[in-house]
């Protein structure tokens, strides 16, 4: 039956709407470490990944924990930093700032400008299965380039990792080129499709589905309905015994 068929369609497009939809969460900035990028107060939308999936480029919000002087949480302690370099990488920064990663020179557009004799020199093979962050402000961060010299060279676990922010202030968060531009493979995360459109349709056609079925069992059961036959003369109308007559 049509109607049934389209109900199955429509609960099965919610379904896979649903099962493929990416989950968010929303935080709000609370540092000025991340400036220009967000500031003090900002509403970030943050994509939930696996930490794995992570890519330089990315600002991502990690739990506490990674460091020697941090303590271990379980949620709402987190920090929202740059990742600059991942497992397996050489990452180096020198007296002017300026970011090498694997050799190559990386031009950082996003970052804060300032005198560039605050510059932290650091270097750093990064171990694997963590990553290494940095604020764009960087005078004002705390993160991984403090920590290079120390076992585990400031790396942050990747199972610390809670996701990546797409969305600061309510405008979508465009990636980064830097260090694909110079030359260094996989650029940043960049968000998923959107699928409440296709929930809104699925569920629009399984209603119509539904009130389509309806409408045809209650035809099929009001009296009389069943006895309108055909025959090779036209219709009949059923006699008085309810035998169909044919024409």
């Amino acid at each position: 039956m049509l109607p049934v068929a389209v109900v199955v369609a429509g609960l099965a497009l919610v379904v896979w709407a649903f099962v493929t939809a990416p989950g968010y969460e929303r935080y709000r900035e609370s540092a000025d470490s991340m400036t220009p990028t967000m500031t003090r107060g900002d509403s970030i939308k943050v994509l939930e990944v696996e930490g794995d999936q992570v890519r330089r480029g990315d600002i991502i919000v990690f739990a506490l924990g990674g460091w020697p002087d941090d303590e271990p949480v379980q949620g709402g302690n987190l920090l929202i930093k740059r990742v600059i370099a991942v497992g397996g990488d050489s990452v180096a920064g020198d007296d002017d700032g300026a970011l090498t990663v694997n050799g190559k020179r990386v031009v950082e557009d996003y970052l804060f400008d300032e005198d560039p004799s605050l510059a932290r020199p650091f270097a750093a093979q990064v171990p694997a299965g963590t990553v290494f962050v940095a604020g764009d402000y960087r005078s004002l961060s705390r993160d991984s380039r403090i920590y290079s010299g120390e076992p585990g060279q400031g790396g942050i676990p990747v199972s610390l990792i809670e996701g990546v922010v797409v969305e600061v202030a309510g405008e979508p968060l465009k990636p980064t080129t830097a260090f694909t531009a110079a030359g260094l493979e996989g650029a940043p995360t960049v968000d998923k499709p959107d699928r409440s459109g296709w929930l809104a349709v699925g569920t629009g056609v399984s209603l119509v589905g539904g009130i389509w079925l309806v409408v045809v069992l209650t035809w099929r059961r009001r009296p009389g309905a069943r006895g309108r036959m055909v025959g090779e003369g036209g219709v009949g109308e059923p006699r008085a015994d309810g035998s169909p007559t044919l024409g």
